[in-house]
């Protein structure tokens, strides 16, 4: 279920998300005997990493996905096997994630509507960094390492990918979120990431006009 708070800017959502984080942690701590499922543990995604720090500022509990010897995902997969109480990451984070299963145990909250659709090969002179091109994906067809399910996302059939040639797309693949119309590519966020969690919760302000409204009644995801 995908929990809306629908409100203006300067309500106080923020706010409302660490009370949460706070009042959650109290609770967890309060009962020496509290059973493994009944603890609350959280995700916290931002667009930008100062909003993160704004809140981690206020959530001294809370952890953030670091850029260690690995990557930032390779990071987040870990804080989440450790089970960690509260992680606080970015969007374009969550964009790449594909190892769905470990949200089971997860609050999901997600501070302002994430981008649910973004054209991946608009322009490759002028954004060449979020560029990825429909020959791209038809070299990987032909190699047989990709494959499209019935709905028209290109996901990942070969072994793991550690190159780096498509060290961009590799990520997209994995967690099938990839789709071709006519010469262009485009990329959706994955409907696993609300469906494995435990809950998820988007603080925003004029949901209905949103992307992300249309996204959920296209694909049936309550909220």
């Amino acid at each position: 279920m995908i929990h809306v708070i629908d409100s203006i800017m300067g309500s106080g959502k923020t706010s409302y998300i660490i009370q949460r984080l706070n009042e959650s942690h109290k609770e967890n701590e309060s009962n020496d005997f509290v059973e493994e499922y009944e603890i609350k543990r959280y995700i916290v995604a931002t667009p930008y990493l100062d909003q993160i720090d704004a809140i981690k500022s206020k959530v001294p509990h809370g952890n953030e996905v670091k850029d260690t010897s690995q990557s930032k995902s390779d990071n987040l997969v870990k804080l989440l096997r450790d089970k960690t109480e509260v992680i606080f990451c970015t969007h374009a984070l969550l964009n790449k994630f594909s190892q769905f299963e470990l949200l089971k145990d997860y609050i999901l909250i997600i501070d302002e509507s994430p981008d649910v659709i973004e054209i991946m090969s608009d322009n490759p002179e002028i954004d060449s960094e979020n560029t990825i091109l429909k020959e791209d994906l038809e070299i990987l067809k032909k190699a047989e390492l990709t494959q499209e399910d019935a709905n028209g996302f290109i996901e990942w059939k070969g072994e793991e990918y550690k190159g780096l040639a498509y060290k961009k797309i590799y990520p997209f693949l994995r967690n099938k979120s990839l789709i071709s119309r006519n010469n262009s590519v485009y990329k959706l966020l994955p409907t696993e990431l609300f469906q494995s969690a435990k809950e998820t919760y988007i603080c925003t302000y004029l949901f209905e006009g949103q992307n992300m409204f249309y996204y959920c009644k296209h694909f049936g995801l309550e909220f």
